[in-house]
């Protein structure tokens, strides 16, 4: 194995040898932008979607952060912000990058307040907090119904829904899923999986090549290029082949 070939490997192995060891956190972002993704919670729970096969896509509130690639879509929103003027609270609509799904519920079964909204359904723009420019803490995700009622995002455990109560009881509510925006502030593990997918330039088989910018001297065989490869885990070790 020529030294520059060997060079090239070591590299590989001490950047996922970094990241499986890394440890993942967040960071409160303070503000949402238009277009950008971000982690939706209170800094303990986080909102994301899964699917079952009994009761397909739902949104649950997660006790953890992701902690692979693989499962960070689920958990990343990005959101529209829409702001009627420079005073008025923006309306946020989140949108599920997995899914492609708004944050949204259906008030057309909400009769009283212990009843709770549907996924899926005619809200989608939310407000989140009180001021007009920051997000300053985790606060409630709510929107008028009319001038009496709103309906806001509860959750027990994991599960997250909707409820409707009158306008001046939504400070007294205790259930409420307080969120706010939050970036992950690590870089996540990349898995055998994660390679495979995201590279993959053979769906049959689930492989990928690689290309450089410059290609080997003249006459001399590329072992990168001309090969497809397929990354795989090493036992525990955190380690890729």
């Amino acid at each position: 194995m020529n030294k520059r070939f060997f060079t090239l490997l070591t590299s590989f192995l001490l950047a996922f040898s970094f990241m499986a060891s890394a440890q993942i956190s967040t960071v409160e972002t303070g503000k949402y932008e238009n277009g950008k993704f971000y982690l939706l919670g209170d800094g303990t729970r986080f909102l994301t979607i899964t699917d079952t096969e009994s009761e397909g896509w739902s949104y649950q509130a997660s006790m953890s952060v992701p902690t692979t690639l693989s499962s960070l879509n689920n958990y990343l929103w990005e959101v529209e912000v829409n702001k009627a003027s420079a005073t008025s609270l923006p309306e946020y609509t989140f949108i599920n990058r997995k899914t492609g799904l708004k944050l949204s519920f259906d008030t057309s079964d909400l009769g009283s307040a212990t009843e709770s909204a549907q996924l899926g359904g005619n809200i989608a723009r939310w407000l989140n907090g009180v001021s007009s420019t920051a997000i300053e803490a985790a606060s409630p995700v709510y929107y008028y119904v009319d001038d009496t009622n709103v309906v806001y995002i509860a959750n027990s455990g994991q599960n997250v829904y909707g409820k409707k109560v009158k306008v001046n009881d939504l400070a007294n509510v205790s259930d409420a899923f307080n969120i706010q925006p939050y970036t992950l502030d690590d870089v996540l593990p990349l898995s055998a999986d994660d390679l495979n997918e995201l590279l993959c330039t053979n769906s049959e088989s689930m492989q990928f090549a690689l290309s450089f910018d410059k290609e080997v001297s003249e006459g001399q065989v590329n072992l990168f290029t001309e090969s497809d490869l397929r990354a795989e885990d090493v036992a525990t070790s955190g380690y890729v082949n």
